[in-house]
Formats: structure tokens, sequence, C-alpha cells
């Protein structure tokens, strides 16, 4: 067990961490941070933040595994309230999203579901201002959909609203978007 107390981004992240290499590859990491501020990587990212990170991996017949029990960040970024609640795994060829909740500003983000072989995935998204998530970004975007079935063929529902949107260069005066696909294949 090695305790972890790093001084980066004006904060600290404390915890500890223990990884062993023999007979196989594992290990565990539990960090908290305070304060860090992303800015100091990237300007247009200002933000004091703290983080939670819990999670155990290893690999075992050549086979990784992950699971993340707790992410969680919380503070303020760009002049925003953002929250960040995610947790998953990934075993035997298989994503598991138990929860993703992020939030900035106006603008709401959920998903969870699974993506191996086969998809079951529901998300949905809320933004009055989507400048409240993306410094280059503006406009309105309601939404929310499913993936299911096969990967290489997966069914997709979705349904989605914009107005006004901007990113970078890129506008778009409105969009309203009903979509219920089968049976397209996706190429890898």
């Amino acid at each position: 067990v090695s305790r972890v107390d790093i001084h980066a981004l004006e904060g600290t992240l404390k915890g500890k961490a223990k990884f062993s290499w023999k007979p196989e590859l594992n290990g565990t990491i539990e960090l908290d941070g305070y304060g860090l501020n992303p800015g100091v990587l990237k300007q247009e990212w200002p933000g004091k933040l703290g983080v939670t990170l819990r999670a155990q991996g290893d690999v075992k017949n050549q086979k990784p595994s992950l699971q993340l029990p707790q992410l969680k960040v919380q503070g303020q970024l760009r002049g925003y309230e953002l929250s960040l609640d995610a947790a998953g795994a990934y075993e035997k060829d298989l994503a598991i999203l138990e929860r993703l909740a992020l939030s900035s500003g106006s603008t709401q983000l959920n998903a969870s579901g699974t993506i191996g072989d086969r998809l079951d995935v529901s998300w949905m998204v809320q933004s009055a201002d989507l400048g409240t998530l993306l410094p280059k970004a503006k406009g309105r975007l309601d939404g929310k959909g499913t993936l299911a079935g096969a990967l290489k063929l997966p069914q997709i529902t979705a349904t989605l609203t914009a107005e006004d949107l901007v990113y970078s260069d890129y506008n778009l005066k409105a969009l309203d978007l009903k979509a219920d696909v089968e049976d397209q294949r996706i190429n890898f």
C-alpha cells in the first residue's frame, strides 16, 4: 500500500494505491482531490474541483477487468456549478455503465446501460445553453434515446430538438429529429 499525496493543479490529491504484478496484475486506488484547477492545463477551463475516485482492477488469463464503484467531481468549472457522478465496470468484454450523471450550469446529461456484443444503453440530455458545458458552444439542446440489440446491427431510437446551436465555427438554426433505426449494419 502506497500513500498518495500529490500537489498539482493548484490543489491536492490524497489517498492510497496498491498494485501487484505477480502472480497476475491487480490493483486498487482510492483518491480524493481538493481545490483542483483544470485551468492550469487549459486556460479556458478554470475552476476549483473536488474529486473522489474509487477503483480496482486486475488481469486474469490475459482478460482485464475494472470496477469503478465511485467517480465524483463537484465544484466550479468556468463559473458554473459542476457535478459528475459515475460508476461502472468492465469485465468479460462487457462495459457496464451503472450511472453517468453530469450537470454543468443548465446542462444535464444522464446515461446508463451496457456495451458489449450487444447494446442496452439509454441516455438523456437537456441544456438551455450548451455554453454552460463547452466554452465555444451556444444554443438549446434536448433529447433522449436508446441503443439496443447487436453492436454491429444496433436498434437506435432517439428524439432530439435543438435551437440556435453554435460550436466554434459551426451553426445550426434548428433541429427536430425523431429516429427509429433498425437493421443498419455498422462496420468497425
